[in-house]
């Protein structure tokens, strides 16, 4: 979060937010312990719980899962969201990185509960386009100097992986990640929806740096399968 936070404000950003709103613990105590309050002392940004600030009702284009999603109004605000993310295995995605981390984390518990049980996640893959497309992410970090395999998202283990991956395109930066665990990006159903409806691309991605397969660390799988609507896809 420093990191990038330095880079914003070097960029020229006259404010900078990191907000989290989690599914199961206080925001801005957690963000702290996480190493934000580095962020908040040297590039002076304001950390912001997203479940205690005003959210708006915002129509999604496609309505893929719901017709509309409550989103907070500091977000829907912002000129540039990031969403800097983890890369770890997960129970009904399969994977989880920047879509995901705005796709259920940006969205309060005020009104879906916690862990955001309120979303729709029989039809997660879409839950998270939806979401996704109301809140443009205009750059994806995913920090993967170490990752999260096995029975994910809370339960998994920590294992070293010595990444970073940055995109302006988040779905192209969630297919590399994927890629990297030694998984196939068009097993997981929140790529390809997001694809098909217009957020980014998993397909022909000009990596810069190290190959896919110079970084590739095979993370240990899931105990099960995710929900699939057919196939082997996750998170359909």
């Amino acid at each position: 979060a420093r990191a990038v936070a330095l880079l914003a404000k070097e960029s020229g950003a006259k404010k900078i937010y990191i907000g989290e709103a989690p599914g199961l613990s206080n925001a801005i105590p957690n963000m702290r312990v996480w190493g934000a309050y580095l962020a908040e002392k040297d590039a002076g940004v304001e950390l912001v719980d997203l479940d205690r600030v005003p959210y708006r009702w915002v129509k999604a284009p496609h309505a893929l899962s719901a017709k509309e999603y409550a989103i907070p109004a500091v977000v829907l605000d912002a000129d540039v969201v990031i969403s800097v993310a983890p890369l770890k295995t997960h129970g009904f995605a399969g994977t989880t990185a920047a879509l995901k981390n705005v796709g259920i984390g940006i969205v309060p518990n005020s009104v879906y509960g916690a862990p955001k049980t309120g979303l729709n996640h029989e039809k997660l893959a879409r839950t998270i386009a939806d979401v996704c497309e109301v809140v443009d992410i205009d750059y994806a970090v995913i920090g993967a100097i170490y990752g999260g395999e096995g029975n994910g998202p809370t339960m998994c283990d920590g294992v070293y992986h010595g990444i970073v991956i940055a995109s302006s395109d988040p779905v192209a930066a969630d297919s590399v990640g994927t890629a990297t665990m030694g998984r196939v990006p068009e097993r997981y159903g929140y790529l390809r929806v997001a694809e098909e409806i217009g957020l980014g691309t998993y397909k022909d991605i000009n990596v810069v740096g190290n190959t896919i397969e110079e970084v590739m660390k095979i993370y240990k799988e899931l105990p099960g399968h995710g929900p699939a609507s057919y196939g082997e896809v996750w998170g359909w």
